[in-house]
């Protein structure tokens, strides 16, 4: 940006602003990093992760469904994986308050225990009909 006599090098446009986003929402799940699906899936399986939410980021208008990368060696079980993403599933299809009691026996999962504290924060109402699209409001 800027004129012959001053220029200045920026970036701009949606991918930034989704990488600005996310690097914001690692605050919330307690992660380093979090990969969009667009990114996530030119990896090929070349890295070891797993989805872990859809976030409605300010200024993008559809939900993003988001990836962390698991490090090599991370003490999470083949089975405690699946078990997470069965109870993700479920709060994405309207059914969160059965995926409660999945999330709660994943407690060495730091990511599955900020589920919990979400669903137990909502009355069993507002509960039954989440979507499992987190709502972040700040930048």
């Amino acid at each position: 940006f800027g004129s012959h006599a001053r220029f200045d090098y920026t970036m701009i446009g949606h991918t930034v602003n989704l990488a600005s986003r996310l690097e914001g929402a690692n605050k919330v799940f307690g992660t380093s990093t979090l990969i969009a699906y667009e990114t996530w899936r030119q990896l090929d399986n070349s890295i070891s992760g797993r989805e872990i939410a859809r976030l409605q980021v300010v200024g993008i208008r559809e939900p993003v469904c988001v990836y962390q990368f698991l490090p090599d060696g991370a003490t999470i079980s083949r089975q405690s994986l699946d078990a997470f993403q069965t109870a993700l599933k479920m709060c994405q299809s309207g059914n969160a308050e059965s995926a409660l009691p999945i999330f709660e026996q994943l407690s060495d999962d730091p990511i599955a225990q900020r589920y919990c504290e979400k669903l137990r924060s909502m009355s069993p109402g507002v509960r039954c009909e989440w979507n499992g699209v987190w709502n972040l409001t700040e930048k």
